[in-house]
């Protein structure tokens, strides 16, 4: 799906920008992360989030895998306030 909608995209944008946390296996986000070594935290999604609506696209597309917050490391203890509720 990452290079189909690389494809459609105009102008052009890397790989890293449509899919900014891609992880072998096809297991679980927060799994495949912690097998790479790699500390996905509710502050780099965020920012990848961000770059993505900062191209000034008339359409940004952000999907997620899992539940909610599902890859992101965030410490033992209540749920933070997501902004929306």
């Amino acid at each position: 799906m990452p290079l189909a909608l690389q494809a459609q995209s105009h102008p052009p944008v890397p790989y890293a920008t449509v899919n900014p946390h891609a992880f072998l296996p096809a297991i679980a986000p927060h799994l495949a992360a912690r097998e790479a070594g790699v500390s996905v935290t509710l502050e780099t999604l965020a920012a990848s989030v961000r770059g993505g609506l900062n191209l000034g696209r008339e359409l940004t597309l952000v999907e997620g895998a899992g539940r909610l917050a599902g890859a992101a490391e965030r410490p033992r203890g209540p749920r933070p306030a997501w902004p929306w509720h």
